[in-house]
């Protein structure tokens, strides 16, 4: 996974969250109905708990990104702007850019060593 999908992954994060209510809802729905179907919504639905998953995984994780990187991310995944994560850490928005930038890549590393898609 590049570091460029992995921002987008974070910066979507709320809209990962309702993708995947909504295609356990039409799983639940499905129910045996339609197997080809199911097939299709459980493999998009396991690709989206798996980034969810990961993405938590590497806020929480000790080992992968720096306390900085870490909360910077946290607070990207919740939302808030680079200006704002800036205002939090008195630094600038570019800082937070360049940390951000550093703790997608390291992300993107992980995601090579662990074969997650």
């Amino acid at each position: 996974m590049t570091p460029e999908k992995i921002r987008k992954a974070v910066e979507n994060y709320h809209d990962l969250l309702i993708k995947q209510e909504k295609l356990q809802k039409r799983l639940i729905r499905l129910s045996g109905r339609d197997p080809e179907q199911e097939i299709a919504v459980l493999q998009r639905l396991q690709t989206i708990e798996q980034m969810i998953e990961f993405i938590d995984y590497a806020i929480y994780e000790e080992d992968i990104l720096t306390i900085r990187e870490s909360a910077a991310v946290d607070y990207r995944r919740d939302g808030f702007t680079y200006e704002k994560i800036g205002e939090i850490f008195s630094v600038t928005r570019e800082s937070i850019r360049k940390t951000l930038e550093s703790a997608y890549k390291k992300m993107a590393e992980v995601t090579k060593n662990q074969n997650i898609a």
